[in-house]
């Protein structure tokens, strides 16, 4: 017999709406890729932006907080000694006009001290004796009231009690010729212990012991600094006066300073080029560091093509002088480049493995989208019954695209005989419609009831097949809908028993109540059912129902050409042979309900059960009898 061959018609497919595959797929993995990798670079930049600037803070304050540190180390001693002097003084332990005592105590206080270059005692007639730390000498002049400072510092010191920081200033005593910073300590002599008075009154005024620290000095510490830091320290006196500088350590780079004018200006102190510029332009914000937290900064471009930046880190400290002054660093910004390099690097880093990846998301879309327009084309020509011209679909660099074109290919093939024995719009029908995916398993907590009948086998050994069918249709069709209404999924029939659950494949909170509720309705029906067999001289029956709760596996089992929604654990084998455990039960009532202690915990105070303790089950504990509900109001609190 020849099979004819099929008649085909030529049809163009639809046109339906949508992107091409091709862009589909470029703005697809373009998306991801900006999605997953964007945040990636903008955060990593972003962080490393803020660390970079956070530790270039912190590195510049701690820097400033060492300069500062080294220089109260420089300056506080001085204090010290000074006030260690002043206190032998006043208890009486050193006469100021003990020559001899006076020296031993201040030439000690120098050799404490090798900041100070010398200490003078000007007693309140203006005579003077001073220490000069050169020789180890003291020497006298005769009178000291021709010198305004030393007028100036007697009669502060004589209201004022506290030891002061004074100039810079022109030595007019200590250190002649060089610019000095002058510490005033009060000198008061004991007081007579008279009736009342306090140790700490104080006695009269003798003069003022000044201590001198050469301002070269403080530069050649401040220099020193600088060449451990790595960085140029300076002190300005206010902001327009430099008052010590590491170009400024030697003392005959400011012999000769004017009374009246002692420091070096900034703006014209052309041994620090970058220094003198510090405030001559307008400041700029320090953007590549997080904000100061101690400390004040900017920097200026500098040279004659503002390509050159200088960056400034500075404080403002009082206590040391007759105006304020400001400690601080300066440094190159080329120093910091690398890590701001670093921080740029990063980021145009990102964005150029962002543009590679964006191409290669372009370039793949492009390559898979060949043969998926391919399988598009041939499952067209499928949809038409046009199967000759699916013969030969263009391959790629993916299996299972390839696989699949392999797929069609051969499919096509057999449509070609398929479509010969039945009827085209089945075969459309066919084609167009799929088989859907079974849902995999979930964990749940459910209530599993078995129940069975007593003595069916010997009923049913005896009488007709019709007959057996027809009495458990009957029974069934009574028991089944109460475990529907009740939210009870029934699983399966098993002979003369069922399987059924409460809590899936919608979850139920209660589903212990509910299924105990079910099990008084199923009893009450029986009896029902029962009385009506009974009143037509039928055969009556017995069941056995069993109750236990707990955590089952639910899902689809079986294969994709037969599935069963269905519930899977030791649950349901313990429910099982609560219901065997029913036979051993004492019991008259024509349905006997055994339920785990499990599941009378979860069902709540609404119904009453009777324990059984002769009957015990591994893994369901003391079998309690389930009796009736309790109605609401013997539950209520009033109750």
């Amino acid at each position: 017999m020849t099979i004819p061959t099929p008649i085909r018609r030529a049809a163009p497919p639809p046109r339906e709406g949508g992107l091409p595959i091709t862009w589909l797929l470029s703005l697809t993995l373009i998306g991801l890729v900006l999605a997953a990798v964007l945040p990636v670079v903008a955060l990593g930049y972003y962080a490393a932006r803020e660390n970079t600037g956070r530790l270039l803070r912190d590195r510049s304050e701690l820097v400033l907080d060492l300069v500062v540190e080294r220089l109260s180390a420089h300056l506080d001693p001085v204090r010290a000694q000074m006030t260690y002097l002043a206190a032998a003084i006043r208890e009486g332990r050193l006469d100021p006009n003990d020559d001899a005592g006076m020296a031993r105590f201040v030439l000690g206080a120098l050799a404490a001290t090798p900041q100070v270059v010398g200490i003078s005692v000007t007693r309140s007639n203006f005579s003077v004796r001073r220490y000069d730390r050169a020789d180890g000498r003291s020497y006298d002049t005769l009178d000291a009231s021709v010198f305004p400072a030393v007028v100036r510092s007697v009669e502060d010191a004589q209201v004022d009690p506290e030891p002061r920081w004074f100039g810079p200033l022109v030595s007019p005593l200590l250190a002649q010729g060089q610019v000095i910073l002058a510490l005033r300590m009060p000198l008061r002599g004991p007081t007579e212990n008279a009736a009342g008075a306090s140790e700490d009154d104080a006695g009269p005024f003798l003069g003022v012991l000044v201590a001198a620290i050469s301002v070269a000095e403080l530069s050649r510490y401040v220099g020193e600094i600088g060449g451990a830091i790595g960085q140029t320290p300076f002190i300005l006196s206010g902001r327009d006066r430099v008052l010590a500088h590491p170009a400024l350590s030697m003392p005959k780079t400011i012999a000769g300073a004017r009374v009246e004018d002692p420091l070096p200006r900034v703006d014209s102190f052309y041994k620090d080029n970058a220094l003198a510029n510090i405030w001559a332009r307008a400041p700029n914000p320090l953007s590549s560091l997080a904000p100061f937290r101690r400390s004040e900064g900017h920097f200026s471009w500098m040279g004659d093509g503002g390509f050159d930046s200088h960056v400034y880190v500075y404080r403002q400290i009082a206590g040391y002088g007759d105006v304020g002054w400001i400690v601080g660093v300066h440094y190159r910004g080329s120093d910091t480049r690398q890590e701001r390099w670093l921080v740029l690097g990063a980021g145009l880093g990102g964005l150029v493995l962002l543009a590679l990846a964006v191409g290669a998301a372009i370039m793949i879309a492009r390559r898979l989208g060949r043969p998926v327009l391919g399988l598009a084309e041939a499952a067209a020509r499928i949809e038409a019954l046009e199967f000759d011209g699916v013969r030969r679909l263009p391959r790629g660099r993916v299996r299972e695209l390839n696989r699949a074109a392999g797929a069609f290919e051969r499919m096509a093939a057999g449509l070609v005989w398929f479509e010969t024995y039945l009827p085209k719009t089945l075969v459309r029908r066919l084609v167009a419609h799929g088989m859907a995916g079974a849902p995999e398993a979930e964990t749940r907590e459910v209530t599993v009831l078995f129940t069975d009948l007593e003595n069916y086998t010997a009923y049913s050994a005896d009488r007709h097949a019709a007959e057996v069918v027809s009495y458990l249709n009957q029974l069934l069709s009574r028991v089944g809908p109460l475990i529907e209404e009740s939210g009870g999924t029934i699983d399966k029939y098993i002979g003369d028993s069922i399987m059924a659950f409460w809590g899936a494949p919608e979850p139920r909170p209660d589903h212990a109540a509910d299924a105990c509720g079910a099990a008084l309705a199923i009893a009450a029906e029986v009896s029902a059912f029962n009385a009506e067999r009974r009143a037509n001289g039928l055969h009556a029956c017995r069941m056995r129902l069993g109750l236990h709760s707990g955590t089952v596996a639910v899902g689809n089992v079986g294969f994709s050409g037969r599935v069963d929604y269905t519930i899977i654990g030791r649950t349901v084998n313990t429910a099982q042979r609560l219901e065997q455990c029913g036979k051993e039960a004492a019991a008259e009532d024509e349905v006997v309900v055994l339920v785990s202690e499990t599941t009378q915990a979860q069902a709540g105070p609404h119904f009453e059960f009777t324990p059984c303790p002769s009957l015990r089950l591994d893994g369901a504990g003391l079998i309690a009898r389930l009796i009736r509900r309790i109605p609401r109001d013997e539950t209520s609190p009033a109750s």
